[in-house]
């Protein structure tokens, strides 16, 4: 199976260290460079520190600070690329007002690679 692949920066929040660490894996399989936050604090972390983030994928439900924290904090502090939910529940549509979408948990490697694609190229186009 040809997978869609990509060579942009995501950063990966979740609190979960298990899925993290899938999670993360599997966007390197796809091509991605990972920048692996497990919580939102380190999250604001990474992206003060990293030189690029394309895109943020972010657990909705974590102890610290929520996705929608995460994502305001993120906004505030200038960055203006997508941010998707990544979330184990079904989210009604105001749940998922500011986001480019939600992956649901658990997702297989073919719906990480095609979803991904199509948050990235919907920001772009």
């Amino acid at each position: 199976m040809d997978l869609p692949r990509g060579s942009e920066t995501v950063l990966l929040v979740d609190d979960d260290p298990n899925i993290l660490e899938t999670s993360g894996m599997m966007l390197s399989a796809l091509g991605y460079t990972v920048l692996k936050a497990i919580s939102g604090q380190e999250a604001l972390k990474l992206w003060q520190e990293s030189d690029q983030v394309d895109i943020v994928l972010t657990d909705l439900t974590m102890p610290d600070m929520d996705g929608r924290e995460v994502l305001a904090r993120l906004r505030e502090e200038g960055y203006g690329g997508p941010v998707a939910l990544l979330s184990g529940y079904s989210l009604p549509v105001e749940e998922r007002r500011g986001f480019v979408g939600v992956l649901t948990k658990p997702f297989r490697l073919a719906d990480l690679a095609g979803t991904i694609r199509s948050f990235l190229e919907e920001e772009s186009g």
